[in-house]
């Protein structure tokens, strides 16, 4: 025989090759190393499957014997009982392969081999092993999110942290937001007489909520005919924090970080033909709000970098620091993925009727 072709390795090892070809190809590459090594380095590589997208593949189980398997494969063993007990069986059967086989036809038995593997593999996964019933499933950026019949969160990628929370959320089905740090909302004056009008020179944001960057953009009404507007950010005590100067924007970001864990106070100054006026005056409450934690940042980022994003990842991060308006927002993700799911409708309710 001559060496053998290109055409020959890719239907080699897509499993193509007519059983005359292969026996042909297989006493050649007994004896010619270059062919030999030809065939080896025509073997497919296939990028590594994401965790616990679906059951391994035959494909995916035979080359985890002959080389290490990817991060993600590991991981898939660990946490399928099915794919782990056919990794099993399939190197008990290799092993038992090469006990039978001499070496010098280890090409033609692992042609063979391969082969009747495969097949067998196609039946078990048709007859024996169909795919288990997930409780509580929701569609998640492109995942299946569930519990299976043996109370296991499957789909999920993320933290163990995270994993153990979306479980329960599954299970429960209620997403609690955390509370407002004492001071961080005020009430409005209330003065005897006719009621006042609100002004048109307000505060925008951030008002009486967590945020999680500690350089929050901060936004106002404008006020007509200002010549300029300035901020000033205090903590509870009206200790100076930072300062904007004056711009003729009507918003502003810090340069610097503010400090996170404390409740914070801002006011605007405007100059309006040689007048110098400030809001929020009473009756409107404070311009209030708090920073989230470092350790609630570092973990929303994280898992913001993790591909594809888990939107009831962040949800439950989000809601953890009490960030509301975040949270809704990802849950909006999921509903939009989920039509009709009861179970996102129960989460959106359940932060709907948080009092804040």
């Amino acid at each position: 025989m001559a060496h053998i072709e290109e055409r020959q390795v890719a239907a080699y090892w897509s499993g193509t090759l007519p059983p005359q070809e292969l026996l042909r190809l297989d006493d050649h590459v007994a004896a010619c190393e270059s062919c030999r090594s030809l065939l080896s380095d025509g073997k497919p590589h296939r990028p590594p499957i994401a965790p616990f997208e679906d059951h391994l593949s035959y494909e995916d189980l035979r080359d985890s014997l002959t080389a290490a398997p990817s991060d993600s494969i590991r991981t898939h063993l660990a946490n399928c009982e099915t794919c782990r007990k056919e990794f099993e069986d399939l190197r008990a059967f290799q092993r038992e392969l090469q006990t039978r086989h001499p070496t010098s036809a280890w090409w033609k038995s692992a042609a063979i081999a391969a082969g009747l593997l495969l097949a067998a593999w196609g039946i078990v996964r048709l007859t024996q092993h169909p795919a288990p019933t997930l409780a509580a499933a929701i569609q998640d950026n492109g995942r299946t999110l569930g519990i299976d019949p043996s109370g296991n969160l499957v789909g999920f990628a993320g933290t163990p942290d995270s994993a153990a929370q979306i479980k329960a959320l599954l299970q429960d089905g209620t997403l609690a937001i955390a509370p407002l740090p004492d001071g961080v909302r005020t009430p409005a004056t209330t003065f005897l007489g006719p009621e006042k009008a609100t002004p048109a020179f307000v505060p925008t944001a951030p008002l009486a909520r967590i945020v999680l960057s500690d350089r929050p953009a901060f936004s106002w009404t404008p006020l007509d005919g200002a010549q300029s507007y300035r901020v000033q950010v205090m903590d509870d005590q009206f200790q100076p924090l930072a300062d904007s100067g004056e711009q003729q924007t009507t918003t502003w970001r810090p340069a610097a970080p503010l400090p996170r864990e404390k409740v914070l106070i801002w006011q605007i100054s405007a100059r309006q033909n040689g007048k110098l006026l400030r809001t929020p005056q009473p009756p409107l409450p404070e311009a209030r709000f708090y920073i989230a934690s470092q350790a609630a940042a570092d973990r929303i980022a994280a898992a913001s970098s993790r591909q594809p994003v888990s939107h009831l990842e962040l949800a439950v991060l989000y809601a953890n620091a009490g960030l509301k308006e975040e949270a809704q927002q990802e849950l909006r993700a999921l509903a939009t993925t989920n039509p009709g799911s009861s179970l996102v409708q129960r989460w959106q309710q359940s932060l709907r009727g948080e009092s804040r």
